[in-house]
């Protein structure tokens, strides 16, 4: 299983950037649940640095990512100084933080942000600047998602279409396998009722199961509350509007569109198929 560092910059005493009542690290904190909770509904293994308004400091998270052993740190930024638009710090060293930067740096700027490139950061000794880069020994980079101090990015800013930018980008990079419901084997080797009972009635389902099919939009009800794999499903996910991924006899996957990260299964009684 692909296991991913996903950190939330600042905390604690430390506000980072900080714009009237904007602070960074509650902003940073958000975004790394939404990303994270993505991910682990694709069949990612997530390391968090935080899960409240506490201190973590870069050796902290580094040394975290290392006894981990994790297969990549995302660390979570917004920015600040007076300028505009999107960027991601790499390693100098390039590979597969490269990679991950300009998938994630391409994923933020299509949400309509100026995109100011994937970036390298270097010590006067050519080392990489930042320490999330430099102390993991797994591939980092620094995500800085938008400027804290620009009206225009804040005006744009929307935590899980952020969200959804960076999960895509990791589930592209490394394509972990999703963790899907087991398939109903008891239920395909079942004989066929004999011609006496086949006269007993079933209820009828509620839908035609051949209507769900993969690309079908469905709203989640609002009366659900688990996803198959036990987890609770947010508030944000109920009443919306979604795409199914895979079919199942009593489950579907579902995302918000017809490409990129999932959403999670759920079972077909907690959507209603739209016409």
């Amino acid at each position: 299983m692909v296991k991913l560092a996903i950190f939330a910059g600042h905390g604690g005493r430390d506000p980072g950037a900080v714009s009237g009542s904007r602070l960074e690290k509650t902003y940073t904190l958000e975004l790394m649940d939404l990303v994270s909770q993505r991910l682990r509904l694709a069949g990612v293994s997530i390391i968090n640095n935080r899960t409240g308004d506490t201190e973590s400091s870069v050796n902290d998270k580094s040394a975290l990512a290392n006894r981990m052993r994790a297969d990549g740190v995302v660390d979570i930024h917004l920015n600040a100084g007076g300028g505009t638009g999107t960027e991601t710090y790499c390693s100098v060293s390039g590979g597969r933080s490269r990679s991950m930067a300009e998938k994630i740096n391409a994923n933020l700027a299509a949400l309509g942000y100026r995109n100011r490139g994937v970036k390298t950061k270097l010590t006067a000794m050519g080392t990489d600047y930042f320490g999330i880069i430099r102390m993991p020994t797994a591939p980092a980079v620094l995500v800085e998602v938008c400027f804290l101090d620009n009206n225009s990015d804040m005006g744009m800013y929307n935590a899980n279409q952020a969200a959804d930018a960076i999960a895509k980008a990791l589930i592209d990079e490394f394509k972990p396998i999703v963790q899907t419901d087991p398939p109903p084997a008891a239920e395909q080797t079942r004989p066929s009722p004999a011609p006496a009972e086949q006269t007993q009635t079933s209820p009828a389902p509620l839908q035609n199961p051949i209507d769900f099919k993969v690309g079908a939009r469905v709203t989640v009800k609002t009366t659900a509350e688990r996803f198959t794999t036990g987890q609770r499903i947010a508030s944000f996910v109920k009443g919306a509007v979604y795409f199914i991924r895979q079919v199942r006899p009593e489950s579907v996957l579902i995302s918000p569109k017809t490409t990129g990260a999932y959403t999670g299964w759920l079972n077909k009684s907690d959507v209603v198929l739209n016409g």
